[in-house]
């Protein structure tokens, strides 16, 4: 009996498929993503002022144990992480923009209250 390595489709319809035995997120899921992203790059931005600024900023190099210690901080019930685990704020030259593109990095100011 041959198996084929094909994807199927799930009963989750169009949204995911299965490949080897895992449920991934189909290309109809990406774009959608995709196309939303300036929408919550605006949303992040409006609301800059209620954003909070980090007690701390973790720089390393490639290959230094930071994708580890991001993770360990992050598991802390007390930490809060950015959108996105790497910011680039300062050295894709972002810093023109001003503060408010900084600190719509980061959570808002109600959610942080722990």
């Amino acid at each position: 009996m041959r198996t084929s390595h094909a994807a199927q489709v799930s009963p989750h319809s169009e949204v995911c498929v299965f490949r080897e035995g895992d449920v991934r997120p189909s290309a109809v899921v990406g774009r959608v993503v995709h196309r939303l992203q300036p929408l919550r790059r605006r949303w992040r931005e409006a609301t800059a002022p209620f954003r909070v600024l980090p007690d701390f900023v973790i720089v390393g190099a490639q290959k230094a144990g930071t994708t580890s210690l991001y993770a360990y901080l992050r598991a802390h019930r007390q930490v809060l992480p950015a959108a996105a685990k790497e910011v680039h704020f300062f050295d894709t030259c972002a810093w023109d923009a001003g503060p408010d593109a900084y600190r719509a990095n980061f959570p808002l100011i109600r959610s942080s209250g722990l």
